[in-house]
């Protein structure tokens, strides 16, 4: 009786671990980049993207954008004028939830180019439902932004 409950126990908190996908750069990385500012995230998340890059040697700049969300994705629009001189735009989506304490749920970030029309990378994270979930999220978003 013990074995299954043993079993069931890592057959649950297997389904419940957390992921995170990644696609790479496949050419050059950009000296520099521009960050769409997302109003409704947290101030901190872009705080923590401009130090990870800026970490890699890779110049930052923030700007203006409006994100409107559509059938669960978020769909940014940035400020015209201030990506004109942007050699690739960097987006991001991050939000946390409660459950005994807060923690980040979500985050994805993706970069294309100035143009809009091209993506260059991305990445998101997505929690699990077990105590994994319970991460330094500006260490979450460090590693996220390194594996870029």
């Amino acid at each position: 009786m013990k074995k299954i409950g043993l079993v069931l126990s890592i057959a649950v908190l297997s389904g419940c671990a957390s992921q995170q996908t990644l696609t790479k750069f496949s050419g050059a990385i950009p000296k520099s980049v521009c960050i769409a500012k997302h109003e409704a995230v947290r101030d901190t998340v872009v705080d923590v993207l401009q130090e990870g890059f800026r970490a890699r040697g890779i110049e930052t700049k923030v700007i203006s954008a409006s994100y409107v969300q559509k059938n669960n994705v978020w769909h940014p629009t940035p400020n015209s004028s201030e990506v004109a001189n942007c050699e690739a735009v960097v987006f991001y989506v991050a939000n946390w939830h409660w459950d005994l304490a807060m923690y980040m749920r979500f985050a994805n970030i993706w970069i294309t180019d100035p143009t809009l029309t091209k993506r260059f990378a991305s990445t998101s994270y997505q929690a699990g439902a077990g105590p994994d979930k319970f991460i330094d999220a500006r260490k979450k978003l460090l590693s996220m932004v390194e594996a870029l």
